[in-house]
């Protein structure tokens, strides 16, 4: 079976000192890029979160001392474009 398509994957990151910002911040550029495949009229079925994860960024990854200095949230979103 062929595929005559496209696969987009689309990354999201943002950072912050605040979980709950971070989360929030990446949250909305996601329901921006839901907004934009609507818009374009991308079915639903073809659009997709892929990965999600949230990792603490430390001031300073080579020394011992791990001074937490906020966190980070990657989000993937994969959109499967075909005729």
């Amino acid at each position: 079976m062929w595929f005559d398509g496209a696969v987009l994957t689309l990354g999201i990151e943002t950072s912050d000192a605040d979980l709950e910002a971070a989360k929030a911040e990446n949250d909305a550029i996601a329901q921006r890029v839901l907004a934009l495949t609507q818009e374009y009229s991308i079915p639903a079925r073809h659009v997709q979160t892929d990965f999600i994860a949230i990792e603490p960024v430390y001031e300073d990854e080579y020394s011992l001392r791990m001074d937490l200095a906020g966190y980070r949230v990657l989000k993937t979103v994969v959109i499967t474009l075909s005729d």
